[in-house]
């Protein structure tokens, strides 16, 4: 397994997504097929995640409040209350968000809806930007909060709320809406 790299560290390059030894943790894993039996609860996805996400998903396994934490963040609906989630849980804040960029990517389709064509996109054409966002909690409460704005005023402010987070995305954004441009309209 490849050591996890900070996520602010990442540096900006286009990934050939199709070679998966040249793709950056945590969707370099090597894993074994895994078959879970019939009547297993959200079989695919579970299985999807066990083989190709095993050593994240064994990282996060590992903490004793993980799954506490993905109950927490499941529950929130707010910004404010995902912050108090990863206050509350800290241990395990990074092996989950590591965890998740690996099925977001690597499990699309099963585990999340199959990607329109700006996220098909930019997971081919901005992925280090956008990998860098996905392992970054304060990028992750950042676009949470973002996302639920109606105009310029309250991303600015959530800017301000999370300036760590507004200064990860912005290179995914900027690569967003120069590679890919018509797909992210």
């Amino acid at each position: 397994m490849v050591a996890p790299t900070d996520a602010g560290s990442v540096d900006a390059q286009v990934v050939d997504a199709s070679d998966g030894a040249t793709l950056p943790f945590p969707l370099n894993q090597t894993c074994e097929p895994v078959t879970l039996p019939e009547g297993t609860v959200d079989k695919a996805c579970s299985e999807c995640s066990q083989s190709k996400c095993c050593d994240s998903r064994k990282a996060l396994v590992a903490f004793a409040d993980a799954d506490a934490l993905a109950t927490c963040i499941g529950a929130a609906t707010t910004d404010d209350e995902e912050a108090a989630c990863f206050t509350k849980y800290p241990a395990p804040a990074q092996a989950l968000l590591d965890h998740g960029a690996c099925k977001s990517y690597r499990c699309t389709g099963i585990c999340t809806d199959p990607p329109k064509a700006c996220a098909a996109c930019t997971n081919e054409k901005c992925l280090v930007e956008s990998l860098a966002c996905d392992r970054s909690k304060d990028c992750f409460l950042f676009t949470g909060c973002s996302g639920a704005c109606k105009n310029q005023a309250c991303i600015d402010a959530c800017g301000t709320k999370y300036p760590a987070g507004r200064d990860v995305a912005t290179p995914f954004t900027t690569c967003s809406l120069t590679r890919c441009a018509s797909e992210c309209k």
